[in-house]
């Protein structure tokens, strides 16, 4: 749940307490208490949709963020056929943050 939170904020997407449970693969009543537990230890907030107050929204918090950097090491491959080659993690995070802003310009 915490990789998909964190893939999806470099994205720009809001995700949903709805998909985080199905994408945990759990049974929805393990995922929703394993979402509280997060919670409750700061590496995930839930926001309330201010359209809908039916749906709610999980995100990283700060210290989540921080530890899925840690958890992912320092870096990542950039090729998945050469394991090899390294790209730190900020780098990739400024990189798709600067592709992020541009797609909100565009819009």
């Amino acid at each position: 749940m915490l990789l998909d939170l964190f893939v999806n904020s470099v994205d720009g997407r809001a995700v949903s307490v709805t998909s985080a449970t199905i994408a945990s693969g759990s049974p929805c009543t393990t995922a929703l208490r394993h979402l509280g537990l997060l919670q409750h230890e700061g590496l995930v907030e839930r926001q309330r949709s201010c359209s809908d107050l039916r749906v709610s929204y999980m995100a990283l918090t700060e210290k989540g963020r921080s530890a899925m950097i840690g958890a992912l090491g320092e870096t990542l491959p950039t090729s998945p056929r050469d394991p090899r080659s390294r790209l730190p993690v900020t780098a990739f995070l400024n990189t798709t943050g600067q592709r992020q802003s541009g797609k909100e310009e565009a819009r």
